[in-house]
């Protein structure tokens, strides 16, 4: 049974680029809502979020989980697929706004309420661990230490936990905690929470993907409400930065002839970036990845961005991998070659850029696309 409010959000998103699905939650109430299920890219996500602003406040958007590819394993089960009839879609169309209302303040924090005490397993002898389960669950969480993860495996299997809290050494180390619990019970498996140092994070991501393991991983130190939501989703849900585009007519701020360059390559020379620091004028932003990449053209739509030609993510160059997801900013790309070097056919592009990069070259290049196209100096 669809109720009116789940047939908005439907309607709402429907035809929305990159929204997969929509489902309704059950057994958490006051919690999470809604999940959405998108394509890749925050980009994607945010058109949604804009979406449910028409029939949702932004401090209910909050209590909607937006996820890629699968459903986390805890929440699969309490999820039922959202679908609307013709007569449904239309009664939506006479009561839904067309547009988006006015976006309010920024909503207050979430608490977290749950129908019963939390229960944790906490592996191994980690006061951090202890102590952020009591800040987390409060008092009445029920809180189970197991110092050798050898023991603690038959523990997880005869007791019911929401959460089974353990070091990445203790999951992965001589004693395999985790291998040892997915062989044996897969479920209970799932709702294991990795804690690893930051060094250890790598390492730990590595391990998860080569034996297919979808559990969280949190770096020390803890968030408390990180963990919360951990618990009640079964997977670590990422807070999505949405803009919010200025009213029109409003004021310029006081930075706003400042422009914004993103450099996408593995080897910035130094020198570059102090030179930059100097210079009011010019912002530039590096990234060494397609996914860093990716943040920091979401964070705010860059004058200029400086791509190696040679820079791959797998097999791709990751040029074309932010052509893919931000096309309308193709006209504003540059290719980093060696010098000399005979450029890449690259549609869109102007030109490109010779190593090594300067402040010089930069500002030359954007003023070259400041230019109609023909124009010469």
């Amino acid at each position: 049974m669809v109720t009116p409010r789940e047939v908005d959000v439907v309607f709402v998103l429907e035809n929305v680029a990159g929204v997969r699905a929509a489902y309704g939650v059950s057994g958490s109430p006051g919690e999470l809502e809604l999940a959405v299920e998108v394509d890749h890219g925050p980009r994607h996500v945010a058109a949604a979020h804009y979406a449910l602003l028409r029939v949702l406040r932004r401090d209910e958007c909050r209590r909607v989980l937006f996820f890629e590819t699968f459903l986390p394993p805890l929440l699969a089960a309490r999820v039922r697929r959202l679908t609307i009839s013709d007569e449904e879609r239309e009664a939506a169309r006479a009561r839904v706004p067309t547009t988006t209302p006015a976006l309010s303040e920024e909503a207050p924090s979430r608490s977290f309420r749950t129908t019963h005490a939390v229960s944790a397993l906490i592996v191994g002898s980690d006061s951090e661990l202890y102590a952020v389960g009591l800040t987390a669950f409060g008092v009445a969480a029920r809180r189970v230490v197991e110092p050798g993860p050898l023991a603690a495996v038959p523990t997880a299997l005869r007791e019911t936990f929401d959460v089974i809290l353990c070091t990445a050494r203790a999951a992965f180390g001589p004693e395999r905690f985790l291998y040892d619990l997915r062989a044996r019970n897969a479920l209970v498996a799932s709702r294991v929470v990795i804690v690893a140092e930051k060094a250890e994070v790598e390492r730990t991501l590595q391990e998860l993907d080569a034996h297919g393991f979808f559990n969280s991983c949190l770096v020390r130190p803890i968030d408390p409400e990180l963990l919360r939501d951990v618990v009640r989703t079964g997977c670590v849900v990422l807070p999505f930065a949405i803009p919010v585009p200025p009213a029109r007519g409003s004021p310029r701020s006081s930075n706003a002839e400042l422009r914004r360059v993103v450099v996408v390559d593995d080897d910035v020379p130094p020198r570059l970036l102090a030179r930059s620091s100097e210079d009011d004028s010019l912002e530039i932003v590096t990234a060494a990845s397609a996914w860093e990449a990716l943040d920091a053209i979401a964070s705010r739509p860059p004058a200029l961005i400086l791509c190696s030609s040679s820079l791959r993510a797998g097999t791709t160059l990751v040029y074309r991998l932010l052509w893919d997801a931000y096309p309308e900013l193709k006209s504003r790309f540059l290719l980093i070659v060696p010098p000399g070097a005979v450029v890449p056919p690259a549609a869109g592009t102007r030109t490109a850029i010779e190593r090594p990069l300067s402040v010089a070259s930069i500002r030359a290049a954007l003023s070259s696309l400041d230019r109609p196209r023909g124009e010469t100096t």
